[in-house]
């Protein structure tokens, strides 16, 4: 099997959908930001990425994501960052453990 060397991934700000596997094999992929136009992320997007340690979210409304998990089994040492929406104010990034 054939595996890639991304680390780190940064999508651009059009994207809307996320398809099932697109970082299949992915295994060496540390960190992504997930742009605020996304909205769905796939079954097993990131399954493989065994890994991942930060998933940075900029919606503030969280992408759909259906009923199978698109994150890998081990998810629960995964830094998620979303932003802070206070009234009247610019968002700010918050972090938490998946």
């Amino acid at each position: 099997t054939t595996k890639t060397a991304l680390a780190k991934v940064i999508l651009p700000s059009s994207l809307v959908n996320i398809a099932e596997n697109a970082f299949n094999r992915c295994v060496d992929l540390k960190e992504i930001t997930l742009p605020a136009s996304v909205e769905y992320v796939g079954a097993n997007a990131f399954s493989t990425c065994v890994n991942l340690k930060k998933i940075i979210v900029l919606a503030t409304k969280p992408p759909y994501i259906g009923s199978m998990s698109p994150f890998p089994a081990n998810a629960s040492g995964i830094t998620l960052e979303i932003p802070r929406v206070r009234r009247n104010s610019t968002p700010q990034l918050i972090s938490g453990t998946l």
